[in-house]
């Protein structure tokens, strides 16, 4: 059994120093450099070689953080995967059109030039059968979602989102209000893009087989073809989720894997292994899968998603005050993450748009770093026990489970870090614990399992303390403020 030790694991004494009592507020500190290794993360998934980590101090980042870009197309040549086989020729035209634009953003010449103003119209409504446009692809998205008022699918809340970012585009009167209109109508095609993946890659690698002795010619719901006749292809959905993620949320990731404040995690080379090592655990026949790999691989693409995604809202809100684009992006980006949020700190949500969409020079990251980790720290408690509490270790479910709180908790890590660095936290000891717990719970060897589990409870609640969270909970939300 392997023994670690994370400073005298919270005294009394010192875990009253960790109290809101004390504190109320985060203990601000030059960012730590962390051992974080995403992608040795991935060794034991996706053969992935090891990235170095680093965290850039708060005050050192650029006039304008970079841009995303459109990434090549299965950068990681070291995978024999099919990867992307089965991507429909839908998806190939819709996030062709979303390439086009990324790559026009990213042109500071372009970005703010009338030519925007064209191509987005363009991108939007299509120029026939062979760009047939974003709209009516969104469009359907949201419905898919359920993402539009009962009755008028024509109302789709990114629908309108995109529509209003476009028609900020057409009135803009200058280079810069013409940047943030673009940027605000990649970002809602980029959620509808990304909350579409999740539905995907959920469908694929959570299918359960039918029960023995079903009748395959039995309708699961009134008006659904007949099981024989579904033609399940779970690959191909996991190649419509590569075929989103690569193009509407890999360029963010890149981005913010180059950031000076918050790059050097690798975060794009660890997604990408993941869906490369994911798509392994699918035959050729389609109907079937490895959810041994498949679960585990969801979670490195989804959690990590979220991870970049949460550091790409704190780059952009604190942009300097001369790129007001920023702002603007962070509370659109928000959109992508709300439902990991509302439920664990709605209050909180809130709180972060309404600074967003005030005054720049009242902007508070230090504030919205808190109110996102009081968000994650909670959903990551459920997984830091749920194997030895909830029976089933060995199992894929099980095995999912501890990948998810291993990736939830690097997203509030940094923060994490500075905040009960006094109490003897090494974070680099605490990510060898969710290592040495993922291997326990593959293996079944319940005594590790327990004895480790109890130190990755103890810390995530003694975070939670200094969040300010009431009581220790996987599942509560915040109150509203009185």
């Amino acid at each position: 059994m392997v023994q670690r030790k994370h400073g005298d694991m919270l005294r009394p004494a010192a875990r009253a120093r960790t109290s809101r009592a004390a504190s109320g507020q985060l203990i601000r500190r030059p960012r730590l450099i962390v051992g974080l290794g995403v992608l040795t993360l991935l060794s034991t998934l996706a053969c992935g070689d090891g990235g170095s980590t680093r965290r850039g101090a708060k005050d050192n980042r650029s006039a304008r953080q970079p841009s995303p870009r459109s990434p090549r197309r299965n950068p990681d040549e070291a995978f024999d995967s099919p990867l992307g086989a089965r991507n429909p020729e839908r998806c190939r035209a819709a996030m062709a059109e979303l390439d086009t634009l990324t790559a026009l953003h990213a042109d500071p010449t372009l970005s703010g030039s009338p030519a925007a103003v064209a191509a987005a119209e363009a991108a939007w409504t299509g120029t026939g059968a062979a760009s047939p446009g974003l709209r009516d692809w969104v469009a359907a998205v949201d419905l898919r979602l359920g993402r539009t008022p009962p009755g008028d699918p024509e109302l789709g809340r990114d629908t309108i989102a995109a529509e209003l970012a476009l028609a900020q585009l057409r009135a803009a009167d200058g280079p810069e209000d013409r940047y943030i209109a673009l940027t605000l109508f990649l970002t809602h095609v980029r959620t509808a893009a990304f909350l579409e993946a999740r539905r995907l890659l959920a469908a694929a690698s959570d299918h359960e087989p039918p029960e023995p002795g079903t009748d395959p010619d039995a309708s699961p719901e009134p008006g659904t073809p007949p099981l024989d006749l579904q033609k399940l292809d779970l690959p191909k959905q996991w190649d419509e989720a590569w075929c989103l993620w690569s193009s509407a949320l890999q360029p963010i990731a890149l981005a913010v894997d180059a950031s000076p404040a918050r790059g050097g995690e690798d975060w794009a080379p660890s997604i990408v292994a993941g869906f490369h090592r994911g798509r392994l655990g699918f035959p050729d026949s389609g109907d079937s899968h490895d959810a041994s790999v498949t679960k585990p691989a969801r979670q490195v693409i989804e959690k990590g998603s979220y991870a970049f995604i949460q550091r790409r809202i704190l780059d952009r809100a604190g942009a300097p005050v001369d790129d007001p684009s920023g702002p603007a992006e962070a509370l659109a980006l928000l959109n992508l993450i709300e439902d990991r949020i509302i439920d664990r700190n709605g209050p909180g949500l809130a709180r972060i748009r309404a600074m967003l969409a005030g005054p720049q020079t009242d902007i508070d990251v230090a504030s919205i770093e808190r109110e996102l980790a009081v968000a994650f720290v909670k959903r990551a408690r459920k997984y830091c026990d749920e194997a030895v509490t909830g029976g089933g270790l060995g199992s894929p479910e099980a095995i999912k489970g501890a990948w998810e709180g291993e990736i939830y908790s690097r997203v509030f890590l940094p923060g994490m870090a500075e905040a009960l660095e006094p109490d003897g936290f090494d974070p680099d000891a605490y990510l060898a614990d969710w290592e040495d717990y993922r291997a326990a719970v593959s293996s079944s060897d319940m005594a590790s399992a327990t004895d480790i589990s109890t130190r990755l409870v103890q810390w995530n609640c003694a975070y939670q303390d200094r969040l300010g969270i009431a009581a220790c909970t996987s599942t509560g939300n915040e109150a509203p403020a009185e």
